[in-house]
């Protein structure tokens, strides 16, 4: 398995995981009227964001160098 696989890997079980982790949090922070909950839900978020960056930059990276 090389670089790229190994990334894209890694980064669609770090998506999985904190998808579910915010809905987890957004869904506690809203029944328990927990503004800080539903903040940290939103932090899970830009987690998930900032992996779907990491596995476009990891196929953008993996293409044929210019002529």
């Amino acid at each position: 398995m090389g670089n790229r696989e190994t990334i894209i890997k890694v980064s669609k079980v770090s998506i999985a995981s904190n998808v579910l982790l915010c809905i987890f949090k957004m869904v506690a922070g809203f029944a328990g009227k927990s503004s800080a909950m539903v903040a940290d839900g939103v932090h899970s978020l830009s987690d998930v964001l900032g992996s779907v960056l990491v596995v476009i930059g990891a196929v953008v990276s993996n293409r044929a160098s210019d002529k």
